[in-house]
């Protein structure tokens, strides 16, 4: 309590309340009081006065009163009381508290990058494996395939399905590349054969001015039918189904007679003879070229593959809507199991292989894409001992 001395000088008595109020902590807690910001006593006794302008590293609350004098009446004077408490241990607490965040902040941080770095390696392992088998993808595998596996996540698929649908339309472009080479390295013997046998004939001998003339004639014929061949089969690597080749009437009777002729050598080497069943008046709208090239293939095959000493039958039937033209040999030593075999590449069957070695396997082959070049169908068969191939034009007919 205060109380009042004779030089008018303000005493303090501190006392506690009771048993039950905390005590002052002398290391903790200090009470000041000062008058016009003159310290008049301090709390306890030992205690470092606090400053009226409080100091760091304490908690201040101030109190302001005008004490009671009971003695004499005086001037009034307002009294400040502080009581400030130590923040040391609070700040000892807080300076071990941020520590400890500090600490528990970067090994957190370290955990949660490891734990980044393992879920993103674990969520690109997919994009990875797909990598892997795109880089294994070479020219020569472009048959292989990005594997689409319910395992891979939804967000990958549809570029597994596009990769995958590029490299199919890759691989259609490179076969139909390697066909066309093929193609035209098939087509293109016998021309280069009528060439060369006309040339040689011509240098065999001195001969006179109109012959050489004639001879140039048919070699400048012959490199046209060159040029035409492998045009066609440009435009047969374009599409399957054209609509728009240049179409001719053609007579069949008349092209079939005709291109007989250029096998007249093997016709007679192997006693073959050619059985024609084809109305002379019958006439199909379709390309010319590549209808030759179709016929000549098929009359290749059939006189190559032909029994000896048998007949070659060709017959035509016509509808509203297609003709239909079925070459027909004699091939005793035929697999039968092999039938589905014949429009494969490179493919022949053990008795081909022996029976010449000018063939490479691509004649059926690429009659088929022929007839499909031009909106047709083709077929083969094997019956009694009987190889037939029809050939079904999707064109209009005059009869």
């Amino acid at each position: 309590m205060p109380t009042t001395t004779s030089s008018n000088r303000v005493e303090f008595e501190w006392q506690e309340d009771d048993a039950t109020t905390n005590p002052i902590n002398v290391d903790r807690e200090t009470i000041t009081a000062w008058i016009d910001q003159e310290v008049v006593n301090a709390f306890p006794a030992n205690a470092q006065p606090i400053k009226p302008w409080g100091q760091l590293g304490e908690r201040v609350a101030t109190l302001q009163f005008i004490p009671r004098q009971e003695s004499q009446i005086v001037k009034p004077e307002t009294v400040t009381i502080a009581l400030a408490r130590s923040t040391s241990n609070v700040d000892a607490t807080i300076a071990q508290l941020r520590g400890t965040v500090l600490r528990v902040g970067i090994a957190g941080l370290i955990v949660s990058l490891g734990l980044t770095w393992l879920a993103v390696r674990f969520g690109l392992k997919p994009i990875v494996a797909v990598t892997r088998q795109i880089t294994g993808i070479q020219a020569d595998s472009l048959n292989q395939r990005i594997e689409t596996i319910e395992t891979q996540p939804a967000e990958l698929r549809p570029l597994s399905q596009t990769i995958n649908s590029l490299l199919q339309r890759l691989e259609q472009t490179f076969e139909r590349e390697r066909s066309f080479s093929a193609d035209v390295a098939h087509e293109l013997r016998t021309p280069l054969a009528g060439l060369q046998a006309k040339l040689d004939v011509a240098l065999a001998q001195p001969r006179e001015p109109d012959s050489y003339q004639r001879t140039l004639s048919d070699c400048q014929e012959i490199t046209t039918q060159t040029s035409a061949i492998v045009a066609a089969l440009l435009a047969t690597t374009r599409s399957t189904c054209q609509a728009n080749h240049s179409t001719e009437v053609v007579h069949l009777h008349r092209l079939i007679d005709r291109l007989c002729a250029d096998f007249e050598e093997t016709i007679l080497d192997r006693r073959l003879e050619i059985q024609l069943n084809i109305p002379r008046e019958l006439t199909i709208e379709s390309d010319p070229q590549i209808l030759t090239m179709i016929i000549r293939n098929l009359l290749d095959n059939a006189t190559s593959y032909s029994d000896p000493n048998s007949t070659i039958t060709i017959t035509s039937t016509s509808t509203a809507n297609q003709t239909k033209i079925t070459f027909d040999n004699q091939a005793s030593d035929f697999p039968a199991h092999d039938i589905d075999k014949v429009f494969d590449r490179f493919w022949r069957s053990d008795t081909a292989r022996t029976a010449t070695g000018t063939h490479a396997g691509l004649g059926l082959t690429l009659t088929r894409r022929l007839v499909e070049s031009i909106c047709g169908s083709i077929g083969a068969y094997y019956n009694n001992g009987h190889f037939q191939v029809s050939v079904c034009f999707a064109t209009k007919f005059k009869s």
